[in-house]
């Protein structure tokens, strides 16, 4: 390849994803989502989603592709979902292009591979997949084994069985592989292990006297098989034939007109199963019809008589007397009959033994591509170790070992506490005792290493990052941020920040991802996002509503709960402008008297002379609130503030006109908490008006944030839908 074929393939790797267009349908709760983002123009875009608008939902969609999985209308699943995520060559995002990082999952889920864990998300998939499907098999062959053997704890029989420990599982599996694959019947594939094995049952039959007439059973038995005329010791014996006679049934042998041949004194065609097994029963019937063997069977019966807790495996043997003489060797006897239930489930022993073996191998080749990233390590957990407040200190154990290549790591972790710091804490001790805050401090660990990996392969990569700074404190809030700022210079990485927390979202936008990267989201009643620029989110009163003070009417009235609150701050909630603006968002005497001359004198007492003035001097304010109020009816204003607060001011209005008018009272007098105390005053008058009650109370619920708008107080307002407001502004306008 030439110098120039080579700058022009490194040039194509970073010019991936430009363009990220995105049109969604009836994903995960999106009705319908249209937008593109430029990323030639900036690497990191910042979205603000009101709770239950799309933010877990989009971030849903991106796993999805991740996952290689169709997305789903959660809700409709018979509705057509359409996923287009394209880059600006118009090719669809592929799995290896997007990692989502998720508000939060249990960290450090597996440290007993921190090879894997250490190395990244991608690794950490393939090492997952590998133990799901050996899973998804070993769970399908216990609860085939659970329903022949009815055993109820079929792992732990089976590892005690062939290993002497209760948790050998696969290693017990392996120790009868060979002889279930060779010729060989399942004589105790009906056998009920729970009742013959019963722990009782095995105290029972090491009694002296039970034991030495088990003893005496098991030599006559033995006699009488020598003796018998069909029957051999070890491979011919009742439980033998009954299986021979049953499995030639179902390969269909004697309605294919084949036969037996018995050899005894005289030789015999067998041409039938019932053929067969009347045989058995014969010969089955003159051994334990034995006087000296039913003298046996008797002392053992009568002692299982007086026990009432081994009263089923007594009513087992009184059929299938011929088990007692395999008990004296309980483990052997186990064994045998475990062998007998696998042969029967040989098709699911051999997918789990697959499976094992499978990824048994893949696992060692993944732990090498883990260990050569072992470089990396040390600067992640100095990263962490450094930036993040938690009372955990991570460290590897055995780093020496693991450079050379001699061992897999150990991820060591130090609880301090003050001064006093506990060593080599074990993990579940370790998030027993976390906080839920510092639990999400510790995953984050788990993205750093995400990051970086994908960081040293230069790697063309999408992060999702969903809400990863929710619920922290101040300290590791910042941290993060901080983190991300240092990630977004990577030439290769593009981020989108989804996040239904405004303080977290105002913080990146005014860090580091700027003015013309901060977006909002807002869904319509029919499920339909929109994705818009907001207008000054880190102060939109002097940024915005105070430049327009005298020329938009809307930001102009929404401007009054602000000054109001400034001139409380200020001054006192006695000044004559702090009156006179309380008139404007509550009903007083003077309320319909108050013109916008007068607010444009009080915004010159209170921020100085501008020079400027309102186009309508003599209009009334409260005349000009009820005007917009109802222009804004029927219209989405997207992520206007002023829009909401004008709604908010007006239904507020609107709802106190109404009581103070139904009450008829004119002596009736508020303090500022005026809406809050008519309610309460027209609930005691009015009782039974349940209807108007009903939302009233919703115009409590929903209003006083968003009136009382201060810098810090952007969220509610944010949250609360135009839909919401205008239905509930008609509903206020129909109180009768």
């Amino acid at each position: 390849m030439t110098s120039l074929e080579n700058q022009s393939v490194l040039e194509s790797e970073v010019l991936r994803m430009n363009t990220l267009t995105i049109h969604l349908e009836n994903c995960w709760g999106i009705r319908q989502l249209n937008y593109a983002f430029d990323f030639a123009a900036r690497s990191v875009y910042a979205l603000y989603a009101p709770n239950g608008c799309m933010k877990t939902s989009l971030a849903k969609t991106f796993l999805d592709v991740t996952k290689d999985e169709q997305s789903r209308d959660h809700h409709f699943p018979g509705r057509v979902s359409v996923r287009d995520i394209l880059d600006e060559n118009g090719a669809q995002l592929s799995k290896d292009d997007i990692v989502v990082l998720s508000p939060y999952k249990p960290p450090l889920e597996d440290a007993a591979n921190a090879a894997i864990l250490l190395g990244n998300s991608e690794l950490r998939k393939q090492y997952e997949k590998l133990q799901s499907d050996t899973e998804k098999a070993k769970t399908a062959l216990i609860k085939a084994l659970k329903t022949q053997a009815k055993c109820k704890d079929v792992e732990k029989e089976i590892s005690l069985a062939f290993t002497f420990a209760e948790d050998n599982f696969i290693a017990a599996l392996e120790y009868p592989q060979k002889q279930l694959h060779a010729a060989g019947d399942t004589p105790y594939s009906d056998l009920p292990y729970d009742t013959v094995f019963d722990e009782k049952v095995l105290q029972l039959l090491q009694g002296p006297d039970i034991k030495a007439a088990l003893d005496n059973f098991i030599i006559r038995y033995n006699e009488l098989i020598g003796a018998s005329v069909y029957f051999r010791k070890g491979t011919f014996e009742y439980y033998n034939a009954s299986s021979i006679a049953k499995h030639l049934e179902q390969q269909g042998f004697f309605r294919a007109k084949h036969f037996v041949t018995l050899n005894g004194k005289e030789k015999v065609e067998i041409t039938s199963k019932a053929q067969l097994e009347k045989m058995i029963t014969d010969e089955k019937e003159k051994i334990t019809n034995d006087p000296v063997l039913r003298a046996q069977f008797g002392k053992i019966e009568d002692s299982l008589l007086k026990n009432q807790t081994v009263k089923d495996f007594r009513e087992y043997i009184l059929n299938n007397e011929a088990v007692l003489s395999k008990m004296a060797n309980i483990n052997n006897f186990k064994q045998e009959v475990w062998k007998s239930y696998l042969r029967e489930q040989v098709p699911l022993y051999d997918a789990l033994m697959s499976a094992h073996e499978k990824a048994k191998e893949e696992t060692k080749a993944i732990m090498e591509k883990a260990k050569k990233e072992t470089p990396d390590w040390d600067g992640v957990i100095d990263v962490f170790n450094d930036r993040f407040a938690t009372k955990v200190e991570v460290k590897i154990k055995n780093r020496n070992a693991v450079v050379v290549g001699q061992a897999d790591p150990l991820m060591e972790f130090s609880y301090k506490d003050g001064t006093d710091v506990a060593d080599d804490v074990k993990r579940d001790l370790l998030l027993d005792t976390l906080s839920q805050g510092e639990k999400k401090a510790l995953y984050i660990l788990d993205i750093l290493f995400d990051v970086q990996v994908r960081k040293n392969r230069g790697d063309a990569t999408l992060f999702i990052f969903d809400d990863i700074a929710d619920s922290f404190d101040y300290k590791n809030k910042y941290a993060i941020i901080q983190y991300l700022t240092d990630i977004a210079k990577d030439p290769h990485f593009k981020m989108i920040l989804l996040t239904h927390n405004f303080d977290f979202y105002r913080t990146v936008c005014s860090r580091f991802v700027g003015h013309n990267g901060s977006f909002l989201a807002t869904r319509s009643e029919t499920g339909v996002i929109t994705i818009e620029r907001p207008e000054g989110i880190q102060n939109i009163f002097i940024n915005v509503w105070k430049k327009d003070f005298f020329k938009d009417i809307r930001r102009r009235i929404a401007s009054i709960s602000f000054m109001r609150n400034l001139i409380e701050y200020t001054k006192t909630t006695a000044h004559p402008d702090y009156l006179t603006l309380t008139s404007l968002v509550h009903v007083k005497s003077d309320s319909g008297q108050i013109n916008q001359k007068q607010l444009d004198e009080i915004y010159d007492r209170l921020f100085g002379s501008s020079g400027k003035a309102w186009h309508s001097p003599d209009s009334l304010v409260i005349d000009d609130i009820d005007a917009e109020a109802q222009k804004c009816l029927g219209v989405t204003s997207g992520v206007k503030f002023e829009f909401k607060v004008v709604l908010s001011i007006a239904i507020r209005l609107a709802a106190e006109r109404f009581m103070f008018a139904k009450m008829n009272n004119p002596n009736l007098v508020f303090d500022d908490n005026q809406t809050k105390e008519l309610v309460e005053h027209f609930e005691g008058k009015f009782p039974n008006d349940t209807g108007a009650i009903k939302t009233l109370q919703s115009v409590l619920l929903m209003t006083p944030e968003n009136i009382h708008l201060n810098a810090f107080m952007y969220e509610p307002i944010v949250d609360l839908s135009d839909e919401h407001l205008t239905k509930l502004y008609n509903e206020v306008k129909a109180l009768k």
